[in-house]
C-alpha cells in the first residue's frame, strides 16, 4: 500500500494534511505578550499577531495518522509562519515523507501581506520543492517549481495558500460574518470564502474549549475550524467533510 502526502487545504487552507491517510492536529501555548494583545482587542485596537507554537494530531477513522506542528515567530520587522507535517502511528511505517510550509510575511495597513514562501515535500522518490516570491511593486507572483517559473498577477490582498490560517486568527479579532479572501494556490488565484457560525464548546486532548466556528464549503468538500478566543483565536479543532462524510480531523494537542 503506497502511503502519498498532498496538500489537503484542512486547517483552513495551510495546516497541510496527509493525503486520503491524513489529518492534524496541534496545541500552542500563548506568552504573556499574546494575552496582552488579545487583551487589547476589547480597547478596540488594531488587531496585531502574537508568536506561538503548536502541535496538532491528524486523525483519520478514529486514528492519529499524523502530526503537525504550528508556528510563528517574529523576525525583525517580519513575521514567519512555518507549519510541518510528519506520519505518526501505523503510518509512519508506510511513509517517512515530511512536508514543511514556511511563509515570510509582513503586516501593515492592508493586513498581511506574504513576501516568500516555500513548500517543501521531502522522504519519498516524488519530493517537491516550490518557492514564491511576492513582488508587490509589480503586483506579480513568481512560482518557481524545479526548473520552471511561472509569474502570477496578484490583486490586491492576495494571500498565499499557507498564510490563510494566519488572516483568519487575525479576523477573528474583530467581527465579521462573512469574509473572503484571494487566495494563490501554486499558480491560481481563487477566492475563498469564510462563514461565522456562532460559538460553541469542544473537547479535545488540549482542553475544553469555548471556540468559534468557521465554516467553508468548496463544491462537495467542506472544512469546519473551532478556534478559540483564550489562544488568540488559534484552531483547536479542523473537520473536513466530502459529500457530508467525516474524512479527516485535527485536534489540538497538550503542551509538553
Amino acid at each position: 500500500m503506497k502511503f502519498s502526502i498532498q496538500n489537503t487545504h484542512i486547517l483552513y487552507p495551510g495546516l497541510l494534511l496527509f493525503a486520503s491517510l491524513l489529518c492534524n492536529a496541534a496545541y500552542a501555548h500563548s506568552s504573556s505578550e499574546s494575552h496582552a494583545g488579545h487583551h487589547a482587542h476589547h480597547h478596540h485596537q488594531k488587531p496585531v499577531l502574537n508568536p506561538f507554537s503548536a502541535d496538532y494530531a491528524l486523525k483519520k477513522k478514529g486514528l492519529t495518522i499524523g502530526k503537525i506542528r504550528l508556528s510563528l515567530t517574529r523576525e525583525n520587522d517580519r513575521w514567519r509562519f512555518e507549519t510541518h507535517a510528519e506520519a505518526a502511528g501505523l503510518a509512519a511505517m508506510l511513509s517517512k515523507d515530511t512536508i514543511t510550509e514556511s511563509t515570510l510575511l509582513i503586516t501593515g495597513e492592508n493586513g498581511i501581506q506574504p513576501v516568500h514562501y516555500r513548500y517543501l515535500r521531502s522522504g519519498d522518490e516524488h519530493g517537491k520543492d516550490l518557492q514564491t516570491e511576492f513582488d508587490w511593486e509589480q503586483a506579480v507572483a513568481k512560482v518557481k517549481d524545479r526548473d520552471e517559473t511561472t509569474s502570477v498577477e496578484l490583486k490586491d490582498n492576495t494571500l498565499n495558500e499557507h498564510a490563510v490560517t494566519l488572516a483568519l486568527i487575525l479576523a477573528l479579532k474583530s467581527s465579521f460574518s462573512e469574509i473572503t479572501y484571494h487566495v494563490l494556490d501554486e499558480t491560481k488565484v481563487e477566492t475563498q470564502t469564510y462563514s461565522h457560525a456562532g460559538q460553541e464548546n469542544v473537547k479535545v486532548p488540549a482542553g475544553e474549549f469555548d471556540a468559534v466556528k468557521l465554516v467553508r464549503k468548496h463544491g462537495s468538500r467542506e472544512t469546519v475550524g473551532w478556534y478559540s478566543p483564550t489562544l488568540n483565536y488559534l484552531p483547536v479543532k479542523v473537520q473536513s467533510f466530502k459529500d457530508g462524510k467525516l474524512k479527516s480531523e485535527m485536534e489540538l494537542l497538550p503542551v509538553k
